[in-house]
């Protein structure tokens, strides 16, 4: 049976088989998880050490305000 924490063992798992722009990806979204939701200070810290420091460049040139055309462009070759 999964734990609560089933998803951060998982994420941390495809991040060790990842190449590099998966891993790029990976580690920005599990950096937002850790801005925008309460997550414990231990398994805070695991995801931390896991993906390091944030990296100015995952944010692929967005910003707070870019357009939803400038976002667009940025995830659709990731959705085909």
């Amino acid at each position: 049976m999964p734990t609560e924490w089933a998803w951060r063992d998982v994420c941390l798992a495809v991040l060790g088989e990842a190449d590099e722009t998966e891993a790029r990806i990976l580690r920005q979204l599990l950096g937002d998880v850790l801005i925008d939701h309460d997550v414990p200070k231990r398994e805070a810290r695991q995801v931390q050490q896991a993906i390091g420091k944030p990296d100015d460049e995952l944010a692929f040139g967005l910003e707070e305000g870019s357009s939803a055309d400038e976002v667009s462009a940025v995830i659709w070759p990731w959705s085909a």
